[in-house]
């Protein structure tokens, strides 16, 4: 038999506790992420607001996309201080200069040559406030100017239009990362194990900053 028949055909689950308690044997993950696997480790036992978090989410996602083009396009200063007075709101939810990976994203994505995905909307953000609450972006600006799209400031819809939007987002991002640290965590560990000179923590450090 070659090794594609031998391909795993299920992705593999654990618990939260379990990679909370770093009890992971190395054959779970061998089992998920080894050269026959699909790559994918499911988690559960989640926090008892992750379901709440992705309700809300997808429930604002779907009236974001069904807001008029012009609304998501670009938002009208005069009507919008009326509500947003403290914070006047973004001109405009899309980001071309980071080449639409920051905000909202449609029909901007190519699929090939002169063909667009018009089949879906994306929101993008960058996670920067995972490392401090205060930050909409990685404060690295000056150090790469010709990378906006993983520089450039979130763009948020403001509150009197999608309330709640971005302190959701941010909160079930939060939680995301939370998981994927510990998940790290226990491939660092089996790293440890079995690779030379591995530097510990490697793949936390990546997936936390």
């Amino acid at each position: 038999m070659n090794g594609i028949s031998n391909k795993s055909d299920s992705a593999v689950t654990v618990s939260l506790e379990n990679l909370q308690t770093s009890s992971i044997p190395h054959d779970k993950l061998e089992e998920a992420f080894g050269p026959l696997s699909l790559g994918i480790l499911l988690v559960k036992g989640l926090p008892s607001n992750f379901t709440d978090l992705r309700k809300r989410l997808l429930s604002h996602a779907s009236y974001l996309a069904q807001l008029p083009p012009e609304v998501l396009r670009i938002l009208e200063p005069r009507q919008a201080t009326l509500f947003y007075k403290a914070n006047p709101p973004p001109e405009t939810l899309s980001r071309s200069d980071a080449k639409y990976l920051v905000g909202w994203s449609h029909g901007k994505e190519a699929l090939r040559s002169g063909h667009y995905d018009a089949l879906k909307g994306s929101y993008y953000v960058n996670c920067a406030f995972y490392q401090d609450p205060s930050l909409q972006n990685p404060p690295l600006d000056d150090r790469f100017p010709n990378f906006p799209e993983y520089t450039a400031p979130n763009v948020w819809p403001p509150e009197y239009l999608l309330p709640g939007f971005k302190q959701t987002f941010e909160e079930l991002c939060t939680l995301i990362i939370d998981v994927a640290v510990l998940v790290a965590r226990a491939c660092d560990r089996y790293a440890g194990a079995h690779i030379e000179d591995y530097e510990p923590g490697y793949l936390e450090h990546v997936v936390k900053s």
